[in-house]
């Protein structure tokens, strides 16, 4: 009995695992999506001379004061 009960958790683990994968695919795409377009901006941001403030040199992440 106890082989038995082991291998149907297995089981369920592998399917969790490929339900993971599954859904992890197009948040990995999205993010790629999001570099690029993050590095667009920055070029963009690169050709003025003007200084960016410092809750810019973080994407994403503003600076706490």
């Amino acid at each position: 009995g106890c082989e038995k009960l082991k291998l149907k958790e297995n089981a369920i683990n592998i399917q969790g695992t490929m339900t993971n994968i599954k859904n992890s695919i197009p948040i990995y795409e999205e993010q790629q999506i999001i570099n690029e377009e993050t590095a667009s901006i920055q070029k963009i941001l690169n050709q003025f001379k003007q200084p960016i403030p410092d809750e810019f040199t973080e994407l994403g992440q503003p600076k706490k004061h």
